[in-house]
């Protein structure tokens, strides 16, 4: 039997795999790990046969199937029966950055946010941290509503100011306040998301 730790990011599973109500997240973790393969390694069960380890879930929408093969040198081989788990959240975030930019050079990052509740989420995106660049584009009207199983966009227009490799952090969270969803049922918990990718400047040939 393994223990899996869900990242801080993700929230109680309720009945039919919905969001339990009421789930809350005191923080927000960066999600950056995204590996293709999980958990297929070796270890020692113990005299009882089994093996009980920790292992954090992958930071993706993803259903992980999986099984255990035993090796005994009197019993022989075994094989477990297939079992599933699935990382899950109110919503992620997600946005696509150039593969580089020049020092100086404007450009927008078109942030995308996905509900994945059966109510609307009043959401607040934001830049977290920022360094290395500046925002060149009005952030106070930050806040959208996204209706259930669907997604919403935010551009944000960004200013490269240092050259070399930069971190871009966005961070979202369910806003203060219901009333950018208007009379539309909303979710009744707190959810956050955040993501960090990096951006290449380079110095203007031409300077």
């Amino acid at each position: 039997m393994s223990k899996i730790i869900l990242p801080a990011a993700a929230a109680p599973m309720g009945p039919g795999g919905a969001l339990g109500p009421g789930a809350t997240q005191s923080a927000v973790e960066v999600r950056n790990y995204f590996p293709e393969t999980w958990l297929f390694e070796l270890q020692m069960t113990g005299p009882d046969g089994t093996y009980t380890g920790e292992d954090n879930i992958p930071h993706t929408i993803t259903e992980w199937d999986g099984s255990a093969v035993c090796i005994n040198s009197q019993d022989g081989i075994g094989l477990s029966n297939m079992t599933s788990i699935k990382g899950f959240q109110a919503f992620f975030i997600s946005y696509t950055l150039p593969i580089s930019v020049i020092r100086g050079e404007e450009f927008v990052v078109v942030v995308s946010v996905f509900n994945y509740v059966d109510a609307a989420l009043p959401i607040s995106v934001n830049l977290k941290d920022p360094q290395g660049f500046e925002v060149t584009s009005d952030l106070s009207d930050n806040e959208i509503c996204i209706q259930p199983s669907t997604s919403e966009s935010l551009k944000m227009k960004l200013k490269a100011t240092t050259v070399g490799s930069i971190n871009i952090t966005v961070e979202a969270g369910t806003a203060s306040s219901s009333a950018v969803c208007g009379d539309s049922p909303v979710y009744d918990g707190t959810a956050r998301d955040a993501i960090t990718q990096s951006l290449e400047v380079e110095v203007n040939p031409c300077i």
